[in-house]
């Protein structure tokens, strides 16, 4: 297959972090990739899969903390637990330093640098997994492409659907916009009531609808989606139990809220320069 490779960055780096965000705000604060120079794009900087926590892996749960207890012995990780914790159905990655916590040591890039000096490098080799699976790399960047292409499809879809609400609302109150400027009423202020009522519509559909999705999120995070056939054998071939769950994250319904309320703000331009340049008298006549 075709490989990239950075020639160069900004001047003086010569590496970057990012993060793909791929499990919202649970992994929220750790990169887990990298772009470095002279090697391909979509470098993952990423831990060990290690299948999945199940309820053996917890000695009780403690409803005062909504926070389920680990058995002694099961490495612990602040990572893909979110604001809950840790819970039967967490990713479970691998403690490579065997310290009971798997943190940022524990990247398997890390993990190599430390095990190399140890060993004869000429008759091993120490490989980190995207190395030896660079189809999963490629897999996984495409993965994460793919995902911002959807989300961009359904913001267009999203941002056209307030547009035409906004275009029809124009067009069918022309006649009272030209009769409120014939008596004399600023345009200024029509601007700013018609600003006002676009923002005004827009929040009161995203509290509407996250009202509405939040419920079906819920049921959904409750009683997971299973998978089958071959997408169930690859899940679990990877170590990861096989179903479709969702988040119900607050922050992923203000993020989105919010960017939609910032779409809604330029779509507010139409009828700032439509007033502008209305005529009352045509408006009147239309």
């Amino acid at each position: 297959f075709n490989k990239s490779n950075v020639d160069r960055l900004a001047k003086g780096i010569t590496e970057q972090e990012y993060a793909s965000a791929w499990a919202g705000t649970d992994n929220k604060g750790y990169y887990d990739y990298k772009i470095r120079v002279g090697e391909p794009v979509g470098l993952i900087y990423g831990w060990v899969n290690d299948g999945y926590y199940t309820t053996d892996d917890f000695e009780s749960y403690d409803e005062a903390s909504d926070q389920y207890i680990l058995k002694d012995g099961i490495p612990t990780t602040g990572l893909l637990g979110g604001r809950i914790g840790i819970r039967p159905g967490t990713i479970k990655l691998k403690d490579l330093d065997n310290s009971g916590v798997v943190d940022d040591t524990d990247r398997p890039e890390k993990a190599t640098a430390g095990i190399i000096p140890q060993i004869d490098t000429s008759k091993y080799e120490v490989m980190t997994w995207p190395e030896l699976l660079p189809e999963m790399v490629q897999m996984r960047t495409t993965k994460v492409a793919g995902s911002f292409i959807y989300i961009g499809i359904l913001y267009l879809i999203a941002g056209f659907g307030i547009f035409a609400t906004i275009l029809m609302m124009m067009a069918e109150r022309s006649y009272e916009f030209g009769i409120m400027l014939s008596v004399g009423m600023a345009r200024g202020r029509l601007i700013a009531m018609m600003v006002f009522e676009t923002l005004l519509m827009t929040t009161l559909g995203i509290l509407a609808g996250s009202a509405v999705s939040y419920p079906f999120l819920y049921y959904l995070k409750v009683n997971p989606i299973p998978l089958g056939g071959v997408a169930a054998d690859a899940y679990e071939d990877m170590g990861i139990e096989p179903l479709l769950m969702t988040s119900t994250d607050i922050s992923i319904l203000v993020d989105n809220g919010l960017f939609l309320f910032v779409i809604s703000c330029f779509i507010a331009i139409y009828p700032i320069v439509k007033i502008w340049k209305m005529n009352p008298v045509e408006a009147m006549h239309k």
